[in-house]
């Protein structure tokens, strides 16, 4: 939601939502990936700040009643 500020621009989430639903149906790896993109340009590659973004999807269910969370983290090596 900050970033951008020390360069005078703010991220407009709800505008790149919209970019990004013109699509048929963007997985949310695409939605995180697009906005952390569009934050680090507005930052000028420099953040001031940690990032997070949290992406939700809500999908039908399939299989068992068994609620899963996936959780990607990188790991230097």
């Amino acid at each position: 939601m900050h970033a951008g500020e020390r360069c005078g621009e703010n991220l407009d989430v709800v505008t790149c939502m919209q970019a990004l639903l013109e699509e048929e149906f963007p997985s949310p790896q695409l939605i995180a990936d697009s906005l952390l993109e569009q934050a680090l340009k507005l930052d000028e590659n420099r953040p001031v700040d940690d990032i997070s973004i949290v992406v939700v999807s809500v999908l039908p269910a399939v299989g068992d009643e068994v609620r899963r969370m996936t959780v990607r983290l990188p790991i230097p090596s």
